[in-house]
């Protein structure tokens, strides 16, 4: 996610001493938590529309149709406003994390590296402060190994509420194929989320018409997974608020990374999303268990905050050996096709000039059309080119008999 808030410094410059305001009504006559809430209405995100991101990405879709930005003029209007509402830039946004490769995200993003200075620098100015949402972005072969994810839950200073984790369509493994869905379940052992952490989200989209896929999976996601805090806490979802929760519906183009995928098309151009949401909170009887625990021993399983280290590769054994989750997959629910046809190239599209609109089927047959004259186009050219060549040699074997005979251009003879 790309902000323009501020970064916290150990210092501030200012040129002139502060003032009390004592005079300014916002903190003379306004009580502090109507303060609160205007500065978290006059500091909250929103998307930079002037900044669209294209419509034929994989990262384009709802709510994020833009880079994120916070504007942060209100706080240059007097100190005594920076210092009540300086982090709350930080606090407010939702913070966006992608672990895709690098085609499937925008092309500036938050990554762990930059954003642990800050954390750093928050904490010594201002001590533990949650924010209210993260979100994750992520491709199974970089989520189901467990490092990947658990190097941004276990940054230091690190204190979320809310933990969403999305897999987008083009996310499952071998969706090009029209694989059934499936996830391995080694990351949900592995991670362990910070001790702030109230609700665990997951988003799982898929086609439309893999809807039955995607409940399958959650279903078995609410029977067979569970979600372990920092401090032991274990997280687990309830069938019946699963069930309550509606899914998304949306539709977005079938074109990206130059192909446009007209095997799942709805209609012209466009494909038909459901997103499924799963919700895991913290058992309360593990919260009084967890309070219990922490007062004797310190936790032996998983990573802390503050810094304690996570796993690494040389403790894959015994993290198999630890494993509860099941690994998942859906029985496989093939959709059609179009004459065994997946995807057609843009180049093609644009080379063929298929008017935009124009429905697979017919694009295909525009392209087939278009290639085969570019067959016999090439044929033509290459039948004149041998011919060309044919007339050439004659002509130099005709100069080279001229000379031997000794006759000039107009067949008269020399000698």
């Amino acid at each position: 996610m790309a902000t323009d808030s501020p970064q916290p410094s150990d210092e501030y410059s200012w040129s002139l001493p502060p003032s009390d305001q004592s005079e300014c009504p916002l903190f003379s006559t306004i009580p502090g938590e109507l303060r609160d809430i205007i500065f978290d209405y006059a500091l909250s995100e929103y998307e930079d529309t002037s900044r669209p991101y294209n419509e034929q990405t994989c990262y384009r879709r709802p709510d994020y149709h833009a880079p994120r930005r916070i504007d942060t003029d209100l706080l240059r209007t007097c100190q005594a406003i920076h210092r009540e509402a300086w982090f709350r830039p930080w606090t407010n946004a939702e913070h966006v994390f992608f672990l895709t490769s690098g085609e499937r995200r925008p092309p500036r993003v938050t990554e762990t590296t930059q954003l642990q200075p800050v954390l750093d620098k928050i904490e010594r100015l201002h001590g533990p402060l949650e924010t209210s949402h993260i979100r994750v972005f992520a491709q199974l072969y970089l989520l189901e190994p467990g490092e990947n994810l658990q190097r941004i839950l276990g940054m230091r200073h690190f204190y979320p509420r809310c933990v969403t984790l999305t897999l987008r369509h083009t996310d499952w493994w071998n969706w090009e194929y029209d694989e059934g869905l499936r996830i391995a379940a080694r990351w949900v052992d592995y991670c362990r989320l910070p001790r702030t952490v109230t609700e665990f989200r997951m988003e799982l989209e898929t086609l439309e018409r893999k809807k039955p896929q995607a409940e399958e999976i959650a279903k078995k996601m609410v029977e067979g997974w569970q979600f372990t805090r920092t401090d032991g806490v274990q997280l687990c979802a309830d069938a019946k608020e699963v069930s309550s929760i509606q899914p998304i519906e949306w539709s977005g183009k079938s074109t990206w990374l130059g192909q446009r995928w007209i095997r799942d098309e709805n209609r012209p151009e466009e494909l038909d999303y459901i997103v499924k949401t799963i919700v895991w909170r913290p058992n309360p009887s593990a919260i009084s268990k967890a309070k219990q625990a922490e007062q004797t021993e310190d936790m032996q399983d998983g990573p802390v905050d503050e810094g304690e280290e996570t796993p690494d590769d040389s403790d894959a054994e015994s993290v198999e050996l630890k494993r509860r989750a099941p690994d998942l997959q859906a029985e496989p629910r093939f959709g059609r096709g179009i004459g065994g046809l997946r995807v057609l190239k843009v180049d093609d599209l644009k080379g063929a000039e298929v008017p935009p609109g124009t429905s697979g089927q017919e694009a295909s047959e525009k392209i087939r059309e278009w290639k085969e004259k570019q067959r016999q186009a090439g044929q033509a050219g290459q039948q004149d080119s041998a011919r060309n060549r044919v007339w050439a040699v004659r002509g130099q074997m005709m100069g080279r008999l001229r000379r031997l005979t000794g006759q000039d251009g107009d067949g008269t003879n020399n000698g």
